[in-house]
């Protein structure tokens, strides 16, 4: 992860909890389809990618609450969330911290030569840069028969903003976002197997300036994220004239934005 994107995640990680409407909907779905799909598991060790606040790690420890966790981030101030929260909600929780960018992930595993029963990710793999390897490197760290659970935002997100754009003529300059295809691929071909599913949820704003302000605060504005991407950003006039658009569609009602998140529950063949 680039060190701006870091920064920036760092930089709001007091008021990310606050914004992260999706992201822990999201995380409460997926620890509930992992506990459906391995209701067997009572006290697995387990990673988890790219932990940020512990919005999932709050959820996981809700449902297994004797598991031990291993947790890691690139930002320390996120981290320093994490382990509030959870000192404050599970004080007696076996929960570990390191700070890493999860693009080094290997070579951190190699030098801990841990191994794990589950990993599980939410709105975090989207940040990799090359996700195939990433997830040949998770299938690596499994024990036989282990489990990776993770959900993601989907190239088919924020709908309503690309229609924005197009009626104000101005680019859509959304973070690239992998395709459900792409994710499925990935993990097939790093030697997983299992349910891939995706919702779509919908959180609402009284304006798309509200929408916008909350993008900035979950640490994850486009001016951040220039990785592999070559789109300009708006100009202010150019900001200004979507925002003008998207309100005048929304006819003074708040404006919907829709999350394509993708879910996966899956086994390490």
């Amino acid at each position: 992860m680039a060190n701006l994107a870091v920064t920036e995640f760092s930089r709001f990680a007091e008021s990310y909890d606050k914004h992260a409407v999706v992201q822990k909907k999201s995380a409460e779905i997926l620890v509930r389809l992992l506990k459906q799909n391995v209701p067997t598991m009572t006290d697995p060790v387990a990673l988890e990618i790219g932990a940020g606040t512990g919005l999932l790690t709050c959820e996981l420890l809700e449902e297994f609450p004797q598991c031990s966790l291993v947790c890691l981030d690139a930002s320390s101030a996120m981290l320093k969330r994490l382990k509030k929260k959870i000192r404050a909600a599970h004080g007696d929780a076996s929960v570990s911290a390191y700070l890493l960018d999860c693009n080094r992930l290997s070579e951190f595993m190699v030098e801990q030569d841990f191994q794990f029963d589950v990993i599980v990710s939410s709105f975090a793999l989207q940040w990799i840069r090359d996700l195939p390897f990433l997830f040949k490197t998770l299938n690596k760290l499994l024990l036989p028969g282990g489990r990776l659970a993770f959900c993601l935002p989907g190239s088919n997100s924020f709908s309503e903003w690309q229609h924005a754009c197009n009626l104000a003529d101005v680019p859509f300059t959304a973070n690239r976002l992998p395709s459900f295809e792409a994710v499925v691929d990935g993990a097939t071909a790093a030697g997983f197997s299992g349910e891939f599913s995706q919702s779509f949820i919908t959180q609402n704003f009284e304006s798309s300036k509200d929408f916008f302000f909350s993008l900035k605060h979950l640490g994850a504005s486009k001016k951040n994220f220039e990785i592999n991407d070559d789109r300009p950003m708006l100009t202010t006039r150019q900001l200004t004239c979507l925002q003008k658009h998207w309100d005048d569609l929304s006819q003074g009602r708040p404006i919907s934005v829709t999350y394509q998140t993708i879910f996966a529950i899956l086994e390490k063949n």
